[in-house]
């Protein structure tokens, strides 16, 4: 389990019914709820796709602190440095594991993430 911290550089939020291409088109991201002190740590966000396909595949590096919307409730909009990219796929489970359920945001390590050897997701949160 990920437990450092100071290694903790990426949130994963969920995207439901997003189709790839209007993914790969996105300049940032608004409503993400995230306690203040992991603001400063986070450099990269990753969209893990809900049911059906379960599945990260794309994530964005973030361009700066993100802004804080008042709303009330402490959500933020992440600007991105740069166009959308794809990771390999990383699927929900395996034959042998049971689901891991992203319903809301998770913080993982994005040099573990990006390693060509994670294939699911318990793997980006061990």
């Amino acid at each position: 389990m990920l437990e450092d911290n100071d290694k903790l550089d990426t949130i994963v939020v969920p995207i439901r019914e997003q189709n790839d291409e209007k993914v790969l088109k996105m300049k940032n991201w608004f409503g993400v709820r995230i306690s203040e002190n992991r603001l400063k740590q986070i450099k990269y966000i990753v969209f893990y796709q809900t049911a059906p396909k379960s599945r990260i595949l794309y994530y964005a590096k973030l361009k700066k602190t993100p802004t804080i919307k008042n709303d009330g409730y402490n959500k933020y909009k992440f600007e991105f440095s740069g166009k959308v990219k794809t990771l390999n796929n990383i699927y929900n489970r395996d034959k042998n594991t049971k689901d891991i359920i992203i319903r809301t945001v998770r913080y993982t390590n994005f040099e573990k993430l990006n390693n060509k050897n994670i294939h699911y997701l318990r793997e980006a949160f061990e």
